[in-house]
């Protein structure tokens, strides 16, 4: 099945920083939390996230703007897609992590997040009929039972406690 959308086969012109791109940010991800937090005490989550957006809008501008033109072959529906998710996926729920690392105890609020993309997996599967790799479940698995554990020193102790930290 051909995309609506052709792009440059870009791996013959020796350009291939997108792995890297995604190995950053992958690594910067565990990272947020260490300046977030300190910034809450500082200002509005809304603020915080406002800002975040307009420089990582900044840093994207570099990759953007030689590629302008292609924008005009993205269709009006594929574009009201982007900006809801956009807006409820990235604005909204960023503030929402923001305001659960200010009130909240950081480590559970970090494993939530990390347990994230499991969830999003699951809801594109179950939504929108996503084929998943055959021992999906068996890591999801994995990867949610890690994180119950994770936060606590002593599993046979399990508190559930959102305002103190762990």
């Amino acid at each position: 099945m051909q995309s609506t959308m052709a792009f440059k086969d870009r791996s013959r012109e020796g350009l291939s920083y997108g792995p890297w791109l995604v190995g950053l940010g992958a690594a910067l991800w565990g990272t947020e939390s260490a300046w977030r937090i300190p910034l809450n005490e500082l200002f509005d989550a809304e603020v915080i996230v406002f800002w975040e957006h307009v420089l990582i809008l900044l840093m994207f501008l570099p990759l953007l703007l030689p590629n302008l033109g292609e924008l005009r072959k993205i269709k009006i529906s594929t574009w009201s897609y982007l900006l809801f998710s956009g807006f409820a996926g990235s604005a909204v729920g960023t503030i929402f992590f923001t305001l659960a690392l200010k009130h909240g105890n950081p480590t559970v609020v970090n494993v939530i997040l990390n347990i994230q993309p499991v969830i999003s997996t699951l809801g594109a599967f179950l939504l929108f009929g996503d084929r998943l790799a055959p021992r999906f479940f068996l890591y999801a698995a994995v990867a949610v039972l890690a994180g119950i554990f994770s936060p606590w020193n002593f599993p046979r102790s399990l508190q559930f406690r959102l305002s103190a930290p762990g």
